[in-house]
């Protein structure tokens, strides 16, 4: 798999784990990066969260922090009395390579290896998103007619968060690699012939839209103008930690209750009905780029 999308690396979280129509979605403010030196970002920690600033980056060897603010986010620094540029230069991300999925091409190369194997892969929706796109999820096994069973069952899952472009790649070359081996190398036949494999390459799929076509920083679902970051809607402890915010144009929104997404309840009702012996959920993280200026630091 080749990333094109520069300073990108993948990692990985593993999780412990309602169709609505067209949601209206505002066009994005002016946004601008500001880099601040992270001895000021630990000192106003909790006012930068409360603030719900963007934190697109940090470079811990170079001793900064990379945040995405609008005119309104770059006061707020002021006012905590961190110096920013007084006219930065506008914050501007090239698009994502046209070689990462969009909702649409992901469905027709799930399509296409159900297609190629259609012996031990099936294409299955589990559920609509808040816009009402399905979520899709490619199930692998031998015998793949015959129901679960006894089988250990496994699962991979990428994109909770929209703008991780590349956390839809990883989860479908597990799902490539393991139907292109499968009667050639011993071990991904086996894994094949006695578990079962779910892969879900594209959660937010609405999130998705937003970046190909409005915002492609867009982090969240598409619910109002705001969005809700669904990887910090579920139940468990939810609102119990400093890791979320309850600002709702925080990109960490976790929404106004626990599983108030219908992204989340697909989740959740999924995992109950398959009872994975583990589940990985596939994140990338990026260094943002430079602006179109030099920023006078």
């Amino acid at each position: 798999m080749k990333i094109r999308w520069n300073g990108l690396a993948v990692v990985l979280v593993v999780t412990a784990l309602l169709g609505l129509g067209q949601q209206a979605f505002a066009a994005p403010a002016k946004r601008m990066l500001i880099k601040i030196e992270r001895s000021y970002y630990k000192a106003h920690y909790d006012e930068i969260h409360r603030a719900g600033l963007d934190v697109a980056g940090m470079n811990i060897p170079k001793g900064t922090v990379d945040l995405i603010v609008t005119s309104e986010g770059l006061e707020t620094l002021r006012q905590m009395g961190i110096t920013v540029p007084r006219n930065p230069a506008e914050f501007k991300m090239r698009d994502p390579d046209s070689q990462y999925k969009t909702p649409d091409s992901l469905a027709q190369t799930l399509a296409s290896l159900q297609s190629t194997y259609p012996n031990i892969a099936k294409v299955i929706s589990i559920g609509k998103s808040l816009q009402g796109r399905d979520i899709w999820a490619i199930r692998i096994t031998k015998d793949i007619a015959q129901p679960d069973g006894t089988k250990p069952t496994i699962l991979f899952n990428g994109m909770h968060h929209a703008r991780e472009v590349m956390s839809t790649e990883v989860p479908l070359d597990i799902a490539n690699y393991l139907l292109s081996n499968y009667g050639k190398d011993a071990k991904v036949t086996h894994w094949v012939d006695t578990d079962v494999t779910y892969v879900i390459p594209m959660f937010n799929v609405d999130g998705n839209n937003l970046v190909w076509t409005q915002d492609n920083m867009w982090r969240k679902n598409a619910r109002g103008d705001y969005g809700v970051d669904i990887n910090r809607n579920y139940p468990y402890q939810w609102n119990s930690c400093n890791g979320s915010s309850d600002n709702q144009g925080a990109d960490d929104y976790r929404g106004p209750s626990a599983a108030s997404e219908p992204e989340t309840t697909v989740m959740m009702n999924f995992v109950t009905s398959i009872h994975p012996v583990f589940d990985i959920s596939f994140h990338s993280y990026s260094e943002i780029a430079e602006p179109t200026r030099k920023l006078p630091m």
